[in-house]
């Protein structure tokens, strides 16, 4: 037997239509909730480790989707901090050399 029942409830009566089992509930074990507020990206996890979390990614194609698109955008942050930091500290140490100084 499940440990929860997960329903979602419209605030607004124009917005598109939920389907039926997310107004009905859905029952569950354990589960996490990712949501926008509008102001901030919400991450709710209740008795789901990480491991649980990937085997739940792992097994919905539109999120396995989402998580290598989120490793990609994760990626290139990444990348770009970096060479921002590589750019920084080759200006500086051109600085501190006395290269690029004009005669």
């Amino acid at each position: 037997m499940a440990k929860y029942r997960i329903r979602v409830e419209s605030l607004d009566p124009a917005a598109e239509e939920l389907r039926a089992e997310y107004r009905m509930g859905i029952d569950c074990d354990r589960f996490c909730i990712l949501a926008d507020t509008g102001e901030k990206i919400l991450c709710c996890m209740h008795d789901v480790s990480k491991v649980d979390l990937a085997a739940m990614i792992a097994g919905c194609s539109e999120a396995t989707e989402a998580a290598i698109m989120a490793k990609a955008m994760y990626e290139a942050r990444e990348y770009a901090r970096r060479t921002r930091s590589d750019r920084l500290a080759a200006a500086l140490m051109g600085k501190l050399s006395g290269e690029g100084d004009e005669a």
